[in-house]
């Protein structure tokens, strides 16, 4: 468990952040800062608040919480950059596509395959709306028959990436921006700018961890229903396992917790997953250690 003052250290210093510029940003002075992450002074509780808000984390986590493995966003962003496509391709795979060689044989199922690989390659302009709802409803509909374990384990694909899109969705425009323009020797000023006037102002609105969220809540309830199902099957019962811990590292399980300690549950679920050879857990830290490379 951490103090107060390494928390802050820390996760000031993983957002890239200076003494400065949080100093700026709480109208308050460096020494001010400095004396609380060094244990001499603690904030009032508005100052607290406002800390929680901008950094996406409780009250609770930020005075008794551990920040010390809390990953670099800047190197985050900077390898993403210098990675491009590569990582991108990747990143893909965490979220893989399944056909039995029995379903390869259904037409329907086939259909909604490739639809699915059309939306992943990013080519959701030459599909039609009622083409995109689709393939998820044939999927749900052979799932939901059995015999079509597949099909689940690629809705839970579709969920995840909707998911992981929702959370960068408040500043797409400026990551794509980010990624295509070039930024020369300046890629670590451009994702300390990317973060400071994006990422991190975006969220400082009131937010309650506590309260359930009704979207969050059907979603979870969706891809639990799923995972259930999949466990049962000798085949699919890793990425069922995987994709369980995966809602934890997301923060979209509906458990009221924070997205903080909800992803270190999540990554805890998934050094367990690694420690008795779950491929898919495994293939998820190889790319957690490319991106995050400093």
């Amino acid at each position: 468990m951490g103090s107060f003052g390494a928390n802050l250290r820390n996760i000031r210093n993983c957002w890239g952040e200076t003494l400065v510029d949080l100093a700026s940003i709480l109208d308050t002075n460096v020494s001010t800062i400095s004396q609380w992450e060094n244990g001499k002074r603690t904030p009032n509780n508005d100052i607290l608040k406002l800390l929680s808000l901008h950094y996406q984390v409780t009250i609770d986590d930020l005075l008794y919480g551990d920040f010390s493995e809390f990953p670099s966003m800047v190197d985050y962003f900077v390898n993403l950059k210098d990675g491009g496509d590569a990582l991108i391709k990747e990143y893909m795979r965490l979220f893989p596509l399944f056909a039995t060689e029995s379903e390869k044989e259904d037409a329907r199922f086939l259909k909604a395959l490739e639809i699915q690989k059309k939306v992943r390659k990013g080519d959701e302009n030459t599909i039609e709306s009622s083409e995109f709802e689709l393939f998820f409803d044939i999927f749900t509909d052979l799932f939901e028959k059995g015999g079509y374990p597949s099909a689940g384990a690629n809705i839970l694909s579709f969920l995840f990436l909707i998911a992981a899109g929702k959370l960068a969705f408040p500043f797409m425009d400026e990551l794509e921006d980010f990624l295509k323009t070039d930024v020369g020797k300046n890629t670590r000023k451009k994702a300390k700018f990317l973060i400071s006037n994006n990422i991190l102002n975006s969220v400082m609105t009131d937010i309650s961890f506590n309260e359930e969220i009704p979207d969050v809540k059907e979603f979870d309830e969706t891809v639990l229903y799923i995972i259930e199902n999949l466990k049962k099957d000798t085949h699919f019962y890793k990425v069922a396992d995987y994709y369980f811990a995966l809602r934890y590292v997301y923060g979209i399980v509906n458990n009221g917790l924070s997205q903080i300690l909800n992803q270190q549950l999540g990554i805890y679920l998934l050094l367990d997953l690694t420690n008795i050879n779950n491929p898919f857990a495994k293939r998820y830290f190889n790319f957690i250690k490319k991106v995050y490379k400093s």
